[in-house]
């Protein structure tokens, strides 16, 4: 889109996302140290911050043409997805040589573990040296996903429809089919597959169908004074800081009790009282507790911030 056709609030929306993911990767270490407060932080920040990415590039979606074909899609989206996913993947693969631990699950003692590391991000689509990039995967297909349905089931059902169907499937998936977890590439006994983040794209389809809708329905133009505006940012902060606790697993990733949307572990869906995300989450507006500067981080929100740039 043109700069003069912005959408401002998005760009904040963007801006204070962004802020709570760094301050999230900061506070990871702290939590892993055994720091209750940051776990607490990190907890409340991941139970909405990634749904709140899927729901603003849904809300940005543009209509494709009818007559746009597989070719012309797959070419404008390998451009704009995934070369900046090889490109920011090899840029961080350089730093390991030097800070072997900046590897997620990878023993790079030898040069096996860098060749499964970059079969694993080149072919099965988990991003091992450059995890912020599973996002670009991820919307990838949820974008392969749009563009099939918006010419098929979204001609017979609303955005809305679809995407409680979707959350429900991508829900129960993430439990019961951790064949297509592409966190099984972690592991030397397993083969390369070309998971691309398919499971999860499940889910984040769902929420992309939520921010979809949410354009549709044009509830944010209606929300024309501050009054207004501040009364649902406010009102959906209280929701959250009440309910984000009430998911208490079992997570897939069992070292952490959070919903970790890279690694498809959102909770036990056959526990009903306790729900997975929380949509209302997406219009919080204010971040507190500014992260301290450290380089590793201020890399990440870097190539972040030029990931999440792409949509619009």
């Amino acid at each position: 889109m043109r700069a003069a056709s912005r959408i401002e609030y998005i760009d904040v929306a963007r801006i204070l996302g962004i802020a709570l993911m760094y301050y999230g990767h900061i506070i990871e270490s702290s939590m892993k140290l055994g720091s209750e407060t940051a776990a607490i932080h990190y907890k409340f920040i991941y139970s909405f911050h990634m749904p709140l990415f899927f729901i603003l590039s849904g809300y940005l979606a543009s209509r494709q043409p009818a007559h746009e074909s597989w070719t012309w899609f797959l070419k404008k989206q390998t451009y704009s997805r995934l070369l900046p996913y090889a490109l920011f993947s090899i840029l961080l693969l350089l730093p390991t040589f030097f800070i072997p631990s900046h590897s997620v699950g990878l023993d790079l003692s030898s040069s096996s573990g860098y060749i499964r590391g970059l079969f694993s991000t080149f072919i099965g689509g988990f991003p091992v040296f450059n995890i912020p990039t599973w996002f670009l995967v991820c919307i990838f297909v949820v974008e392969l996903f749009h563009f099939v349905c918006q010419r098929s089931v979204l001609k017979t059902i609303s955005p809305l429809a679809l995407c409680i169907l979707m959350y429900v499937i991508g829900t129960v998936a993430a439990w019961y089919a951790a064949w297509l977890n592409p966190l099984k590439l972690l592991s030397e006994r397993e083969f390369i597959f070309p998971y691309l983040m398919v499971l999860e794209a499940l889910t984040g389809y769902a929420f992309y169908l939520f921010g979809l809708s949410l354009r549709n329905t044009r509830c944010f133009e209606r929300l024309n004074n501050g009054g207004s505006q501040f009364g649902l940012a406010l009102l959906s902060l209280a929701f959250v800081y009440l309910t984000y606790d009430l998911n208490q697993g079992m997570f897939i990733l069992a070292a952490y009790d959070a919903v970790i949307m890279v690694g498809s572990s959102h909770g036990n869906p056959s526990n009903c009282r306790k729900p997975h995300y929380h949509l209302s989450g997406t219009f919080i507006t204010s971040v507190k507790n500014a992260p301290i500067f450290r380089c590793k981080y201020a890399c990440d929100l870097c190539i972040e911030w030029c990931v999440l740039s792409l949509h619009q």
